[in-house]
């Protein structure tokens, strides 16, 4: 009787967790067009705005993304078009068409040869600007352009604070020897980082990413020519912040969050664990008394002295994030100047496990004549 009972209910149960699974999370589709001619565009990116989480259109343009039941606004960006940013509300479908950005072709862009134009660009480069990370608390550049670069896969390979990531730009080339982009920064070839950035320990973590101005990736050979056989995963050229002309400016950045563990196991106390054990010594047909008895190796359960000890409570605990930035800059004709600090303290939702940085930099331009400039980056 009760297992027909079971079997009836269980359709209902399975109802229940399904309709709270749709409750958290939802998909919108849709397609992204060309407002020129109306053809769909492949490789467009589709950024849940203030998250790291995005897709890419398909080769005719379509897109799929789960969005919090909330809602939201979803980010369009594609090179060559005026990013547009659209509110999800309800809707389940969504369909954009993006115009051509005129005034994005005269952009300037770093690349291994020097600044370009992008309407003189001939080769594939994929450019992330600050502004598009710059309110995403991240403990390092990788982090912050994850999901930002149709083509690259970023991936945590560690889920401690500050971790690294494994990123491809061309794939998986080999199967011994590394696959991982060269990164330069401000020209400084940071070299081969192998295993390093993807363990608990990151190089990238070192650099503040408020201090980031624009990261751009060489995706083909052409572009990454002059870097030899070094650039053949590609390569990650990062630009910092420099001084501008104009009144001295101080902002002042401070960001606060938590993290929770979700899905802790609920754990018996002691008096539950003496009485299961007892009853299951019980059942086998084995002492609880005597010097292999139940009562004398896991306790009596009606002991009021018995030891409640939650290991889970004392494993896990809710991490906080703390992040500081501060900078002034400014300059004249002549020269400009930038100073930056930042601090940043992420705790682990383990015990023990954290993360902490504090960095400081100084850059310096001055224009002595017109073919003659000198600069100075100090950074520690």
């Amino acid at each position: 009787m009760r297992k027909n009972l079971l079997l009836k209910m269980l359709p209902l149960f399975l109802a229940l967790i399904t309709s709270v699974a749709w409750a958290q999370e939802r998909t919108v589709t849709g397609k992204v067009t060309s407002a020129d001619d109306g053809s769909g565009l492949p490789g467009v990116n589709v950024i849940l705005k203030g998250t790291t989480t995005g897709t890419v259109t398909d080769v005719e343009g379509n897109f799929s993304i789960s969005v919090p039941s909330s809602g939201g606004s979803l980010d369009f960006s594609f090179v060559g078009y005026v990013t547009q940013t659209v509110d999800i509300g309800s809707r389940s479908t969504i369909d954009v068409q993006l115009a051509t950005d005129v005034t994005q072709l005269s952009e300037v862009i770093i690349t291994s040869y020097g600044q370009q134009e992008k309407r003189t660009l001939t080769g594939s480069v994929a450019v992330v600007k600050s502004e598009e990370f710059q309110n995403i608390p991240s403990q390092s550049i990788d982090k912050a352009i994850q999901g930002r670069v149709s083509g690259v896969q970023m991936t945590a390979s560690s889920g401690a604070p500050g971790g690294g990531m494994t990123v491809r730009v061309r794939g998986i080339g080999s199967v011994n020897a590394s696959n991982d982009p060269l990164w330069i920064v401000d020209g400084v070839q940071l070299g081969r980082f192998g295993q390093t950035t993807q363990g608990s320990s990151n190089p990238l973590a070192s650099i503040n990413p408020n201090d980031i101005e624009s990261v751009e990736i060489l995706k083909d050979a052409a572009s990454s020519a002059i870097y030899g056989a070094q650039a053949a995963n590609g390569v990650v050229i990062v630009t910092t912040k420099k001084g501008k002309k104009g009144r001295t400016n101080l902002d002042l950045t401070v960001q606060y969050g938590t993290v929770q563990p979700l899905n802790l196991y609920s754990v018996l106390n002691g008096k539950q664990f003496a009485q299961l054990k007892a009853e299951a010594y019980q059942n086998a047909g084995l002492p609880l008394t005597g010097p292999t008895g139940a009562h004398t190796v896991f306790g009596d359960p009606n002991d009021g002295q018995l030891t409640n000890f939650n290991w889970v409570d004392n494993l896990f605990r809710d991490g906080q994030l703390q992040t500081y930035d501060i900078n002034m800059s400014g300059g004249d004709e002549k020269t400009t100047f930038l100073l930056s600090g930042s601090y940043t303290k992420q705790q682990g939702i383990i015990r023990a496990n954290e993360f902490e940085r504090g960095t400081v930099r100084l850059n310096i331009t001055h224009k002595q004549v017109a073919k003659l400039t000198l600069g100075l980056n100090l950074s520690m």
